[in-house]
């Protein structure tokens, strides 16, 4: 089984627009459109069994929207072969992370992905713990 432990998709409705502004930022090519049915495609040329994506959240205010998508990845593709497994994604700056937090593991989220370079803290940082 192979299994690409660092992934990122977007909603279709951004996806194309995300890709290229993070290509432009980061001098980086993208290997898909940034679209969920872009990874599945790349992962059949690959032969890669299972994705994770990491949503990296920059701001406190797309906690709702990051992890609402993400809990629709989980379960559009909860019962296929090749299948995307998606984290949850928290900022330390959210109001009430305690409730966040237990939100993400109500949920049922098997990890959570923590991005302290475009979170702008250092992954010591008190509010990390």
């Amino acid at each position: 089984m192979i299994i690409d432990f660092h992934t990122h998709i977007f909603p279709d409705k951004i996806a194309d627009k995300t890709i290229s502004y993070l290509m432009e930022k980061g001098g980086i090519p993208s290997f898909s459109n940034g679209s969920a049915s872009g990874l599945i495609e790349k992962m059949n040329e690959a032969g890669v069994d299972i994705s994770i994506a990491l949503p990296a959240m920059t701001t406190p205010k797309q906690f709702d929207s990051i992890n609402r998508f993400a809990m629709e990845i989980n379960e559009r593709y909860k019962n296929e072969s090749k299948r995307i497994i998606s984290f949850a994604g928290i900022h330390p700056d959210c109001e009430d992370i305690y409730a966040k937090m237990r939100f993400i593991k109500d949920s049922g989220f098997i990890g959570v992905k923590l991005h302290p370079d475009y979170q702008g803290t250092f992954i010591n940082d008190q509010k990390y713990v």
